[in-house]
């Protein structure tokens, strides 16, 4: 199990170098929007879990065809 523990800590730095990239390439009209979505996060996963807050965004990631 160590192994997969690996690949989901591999795969996650990867997920953060590149949610820094695009948040830095955004202009600041797009990073506003951006920041009401990390408050939200912030906002809900103490109560709701990152597991549930990830899935309402696949799901309305697939809902807005991204």
């Amino acid at each position: 199990m160590p192994d997969n523990d690996n690949s989901f800590d591999r795969a996650a730095e990867q997920a953060r170098t590149e949610m820094l990239k695009i948040l830095e390439e955004l202009s600041e009209e797009h990073l506003q929007g951006a920041r009401k979505i990390l408050a939200w996060q912030k906002k809900w996963y103490l109560q709701a879990g990152h597991k549930r807050l990830g899935r309402i965004l696949v799901e309305l990631a697939r809902a807005y065809k991204c």
